[in-house]
Parts: C-alpha cells; sequence; structure tokens
C-alpha cells in the first residue's frame, strides 16, 4: 500500500463521523445549521443527509440533535 492510498483511506473514514454534516471532525449545532440551510435552500457544504434516505429534512437536524445531547 502507498502512502497516497493510505492518506486517502484514513481521511475517508476520519470524516465518517454520524452527524458532522460539515466535515470538521466534531458534531455541534454548526451541523444542525448545515441541516437548516439546506432544508431551506441556502447554500450549504458537506452531506446534510445523516439518515442516508436520500432526503433532507427535519429527521436529519433532529439526529444530530439528538447526537448532540447524547440521546
Amino acid at each position: 500500500i502507498t502512502f497516497k492510498e493510505f492518506y486517502s483511506h484514513y481521511t475517508a473514514h476520519k470524516a465518517a463521523v454520524k452527524g458532522d454534516v460539515n466535515g470538521d471532525g466534531v458534531v455541534d449545532i454548526t451541523d444542525a445549521n448545515f441541516i437548516i440551510n439546506a432544508i431551506l435552500g441556502k447554500p450549504y457544504t458537506g452531506n446534510p443527509d445523516v439518515t442516508g434516505d436520500g432526503a433532507i429534512d427535519v429527521t436529519d437536524a433532529n439526529l444530530v440533535i439528538n447526537i448532540i445531547l447524547g440521546k
């Protein structure tokens, strides 16, 4: 395995924190705000479809809030 392959694999897994919409490694209110912006049709970055169901909706925001609250 080359360093490039290792690094690509490592960064892909690092960014895969459930609820981390903006990819900063932390699940916080910023991630919920990204989802709300997407729902409202505002520009956003990251992957606001936290549930993976193909829709960006309040279910995604609720999931992130529950993660933040430890539920």
